[in-house]
């Protein structure tokens, strides 16, 4: 017996050695691949599959593919790819993009900015051909910017409009005898709708339906353009949902043909010159390929803050503490020209939202900093762009939102009726216990709060009133936790102009007065071996969190409810559209 269990000791420790072998081996391989120059063939077709999240900035992970060495689910760079595809446009080897994308994980004003650098790559003469087994509306959205457009003969095109919808808890906590107890300013403010409500408020509404109308409409007229049709005629298909088959798409003249992936390729050989096959370039390849311009002295900072703003130093929110450090040591450096603060965030928490701000001000004093919005920049996310010299945004752009609120649990007949769990309270002053969420508040504990609130608002909308030029009264008018897209924040003052990242670094830099610089990117990228290992002060909690949160919505919606209270610079979070 003691000799079967030497045997098994030893076959899983000699398993166990081999595995941790080839982890090294793979690890120093996808290392030193990363210096490997890559050098691009004539004739290349660049393929870019948007198979991934789609986030500001990317981080580069050599392993990504291989799950039991991957630390994170990985993403594309927005700002990467926009600089790929620019490279691509005046490189000579590459003849053309193949694009493949099926559903875009990413909001509309990022799917229209990379639209537009579509647009902009075929101006002199190359193509953009898309491809896909079945296009959700957001990738058609995309994919109809390509000259040529091509399905799948079992697939289908979902061009139907867009729909919004909300979850709400209130029946939920009425079962559980949880009572929310909301504090706000603003009608339109409807981010404590779920938890006080059983549907939306008629403001909740009118300013949603507003939204996904015009974000609708700039769809309908982009596909039309794009594929010369009457505007008339492509909103019809959408409202009436036409296009039911892969027949219905090519009838329609949505896409070109009806290709099965092995005459696809077929095309794109004849397309790029090669007789046999196409020779084509993974983003993840061709980006290692960009041969940087020579280094000026003259920097441009562009600054990314993506996701909630919060006080701390997670990994995937924007942390208070980190992005005033990058703003104010991009202020402080003399071969810094300008800043570019690139922000895709739909607010968080108010102090942390107001130590960003007041960093974003005092960088102003010194030189030029540019807002660049991206899929959302709304309240708390508007908050830290306000005091910027010039705001951009795309017409997809949500922004505003305007306004402060506080949620406050009573979670005592839930403890009590439901866990036979009783509390008694102890205080030395009359408001002592004030943040007590066992028990209902006191009138004059919730005039308190509710004051709180008021002077939260009060501070939001003056800010935003000497940020913009406006009034008081000007200002409140777009207020009151309204939500715009872009093109209504440019009419009612809330944004300077329209355009994207590249946009805005042109702004930057004749501003600053510079004609030759270099882009840098913030934060700096972590080293591969960082990465892996990830962030020291990332607790298991957050982890364990972080992972959940990408695999069940439901569980994100329960820890948006915990960390919910307090005040509040947040948009609507919990509508999804689609």
């Amino acid at each position: 017996m003691q000799f079967i269990k030497h045997i098994l000791s030893s076959f899983i420790a000699l398993i166990i050695f081999s595995i941790v072998v080839l982890i090294g081996v793979v690890m120093m391989i996808a290392v030193a691949s990363m210096d490997e120059p890559v050098s691009i063939k004539p004739n290349s077709i660049l393929h870019i599959k948007l198979n991934k999240p789609i986030t500001e900035l990317e981080q580069d992970n050599p392993l990504d593919g291989l799950p039991f060495l991957s630390t994170r689910a990985g993403s594309i760079g927005t700002l990467q790819l926009l600089e790929a595809i620019k490279y691509a446009k005046s490189d000579e080897n590459i003849k053309g993009i193949y694009l493949e994308a099926e559903t875009i994980m990413s909001g509309y004003a990022t799917i229209e900015e990379i639209r537009g650098a579509l647009l902009d790559f075929m101006e002199d003469g190359k193509f953009v051909i898309s491809y896909a087994n079945n296009y959700s509306e957001g990738a058609y959205f995309l994919a109809s910017a390509g000259s040529e457009v091509y399905l799948n003969p079992e697939g289908y095109v979902e061009f139907n409009g867009l729909s919004a919808n909300m979850m709400f808890f209130k029946g939920l906590f009425d079962k559980l005898d949880i009572e929310a107890r909301v504090f706000r300013v603003g009608e339109y403010k409807s981010a404590v709708e779920p938890y006080i409500r059983e549907s939306m408020s008629e403001e909740s509404k009118e300013q949603i339906s507003e939204m996904i109308d015009l974000l609708n409409a700039r769809i309908i007229s982009g596909v039309a353009l794009a594929r010369e049709l009457p505007e008339n005629k492509v909103k019809n298909i959408s409202d009436s949902m036409l296009i039911r088959t892969p027949g219905d798409a090519e009838r329609l003249g949505f896409v070109d043909s009806l290709l099965y992936r092995d005459e696809l390729n077929s095309l794109l050989a004849r397309r790029s010159g090669n007789e046999e096959k196409p020779v084509f370039v993974p983003y993840e390849k061709y980006k290692q390929s960009i041969t940087k311009e020579e280094e000026s002295e003259d920097i441009i900072a562009v600054i990314v803050g993506q996701g909630e703003i919060i006080m701390g130093t997670g990994n995937e929110e924007i942390s208070a503490i980190k992005l005033s450090a990058e703003i104010r040591a991009a202020s402080e450096d003399e071969s810094v020209k300008a800043i570019v603060l690139r922000i895709n965030s739909p607010g968080g928490q108010l102090m942390a939202t107001d130590i960003i701000w007041r960093e974003v001000t005092l960088a102003t004093l010194k030189k030029p900093v540019i807002a660049s919005m991206s899929d959302y920049a709304a309240s708390g996310g508007y908050y830290i762009c306000m005091a910027a010299d010039t705001i951009l945004v795309q017409p997809n752009t949500i922004t505003g939102s305007i306004g402060i609120y506080g949620i406050m649990f009573n979670m005592g007949e839930f403890m009590s009726n439901k866990l036979g769990i009783k509390m008694e309270e102890v205080n030395t002053g009359e408001f002592s216990g004030i943040m007590n969420s066992t028990r209902q508040l006191s009138e004059a504990e919730a005039n308190i709060i509710q004051m709180q609130v008021n002077k939260g608002y009060e501070t939001f909308t003056s800010k935003a009133a000497t940020g913009r030029g406006m009034s008081i009264e000007a200002l409140k008018a777009v207020a009151s936790g309204r939500v715009w897209t872009g093109s209504q924040a440019l009419k009612n003052g809330l944004a300077d102009l329209e355009g994207g990242i590249w946009d805005a670094i042109s702004v930057a830099a004749e501003k600053s007065g510079v004609e030759k610089y270099t882009v840098k990117y913030y934060p700096e990228q972590e080293s591969f071996l960082e990465q892996l290992a990830g962030s020291a002060d990332q607790d298991m909690e957050e982890k364990m969190w972080n992972e959940l949160e990408r695999t069940y919505k439901g569980i994100r919606q329960v820890q948006y409810i915990l960390k919910n209270q307090g005040v509040q610079a947040r948009m609507l979070e919990g509508v999804v559209i689609e």
